[in-house]
């Protein structure tokens, strides 16, 4: 007696190396669209300069203070000296009372206060949800210290040796 064979076999395609290729393509770009926060975009601040006096005014008002590290374009030594910067700045506002959210630009990319990555437009309306603004930048040239109508402009230059820090009577 001769058994009968009931297992069958299908065929694999011809063309199943590519479908699965393909396959594999359309997941991994899936993946990239869904899991990358996009870059983009610029920190946009004002140019309407004012007096130290209406400067301190706004810091010393201010319930949220929005300290901006800059790390892009400078050198790793001067991105330690922005950074120590902004540390000592928000001590110093700590000690006086302030609730400061901490930035750091880098390349095309921002960390914000919870220490994820997020595109350089999101950190933009993050930063300005708060009352005012303190940029701090690396600089190679002669630092300047200039208060805006938004913000406080402090240039940290490459060889400093002072710090930075904010005086509390």
């Amino acid at each position: 007696m001769k058994k009968e064979s009931t297992a069958c076999c299908t065929q694999i395609p011809a063309n199943a190396p590519w479908i699965i290729a393909i396959l594999i393509v359309a997941a991994v770009a899936a993946f990239i669209v869904l899991a990358y926060k996009p870059s983009g975009g610029e920190l946009v601040l004002g140019n309407q300069n004012i007096t130290n006096y209406e400067g301190t005014y706004k810091v010393l008002n201010a319930t949220t203070i929005a300290i901006v590290m800059d790390g892009r374009g400078i050198t790793q030594d001067n991105r330690v000296k922005v950074f120590n910067c902004g540390t000592a700045f928000a001590q110093g506002l700590g000690t006086m009372g302030k609730t400061v959210n901490a930035f750091a630009l880098q390349d095309d990319y921002c960390i914000g206060p919870d220490m994820n990555r997020i595109s350089v437009e999101e950190c933009n309306t993050q930063i300005h949800a708060n009352d005012y603004i303190i940029m701090i930048m690396g600089t190679n040239q002669t630092p300047i210290a200039q208060y805006y109508a938004d913000h406080f402009l402090v240039e940290v230059p490459e060889n400093d040796t002072k710090g930075c820090s904010i005086k509390t009577i």
